[in-house]
């Protein structure tokens, strides 16, 4: 992954790059400068992993105070992900 943590061929911008593959390079060189979707799906990334970690029996650190985004849907929503998951497993 780059500095910045993001991925170079990213889902959010496939349509882009998979139409234009030298546009992942050239985005390269502007800041990212995210959106208010971006943070809340960077902090349901990081609930649904913590739910799936301490379902497992893995130890981890419960994110939500630190999340700028937590509401009730989206605990909602990472319970259900970690329950979906399991039953995958």
């Amino acid at each position: 992954m780059p500095p910045n943590g993001h991925a170079l061929l990213s889902a959010s911008s496939l349509d882009r790059w998979l139409h234009c593959p030298p546009s992942a390079r050239l985005c390269e060189s502007y800041a990212d400068k995210g959106s208010d979707y971006a943070a809340e799906g960077t902090d349901a990334h990081a609930l649904c992993e913590y739910k799936l970690r301490k379902a497992l029996g893995m130890e981890a650190e419960d994110p939500t105070e630190n999340l700028t985004r937590f509401n009730q849907e989206m605990d909602d929503c990472a319970t259900g992900y970690a329950a979906y998951i399991l039953e995958l497993v």
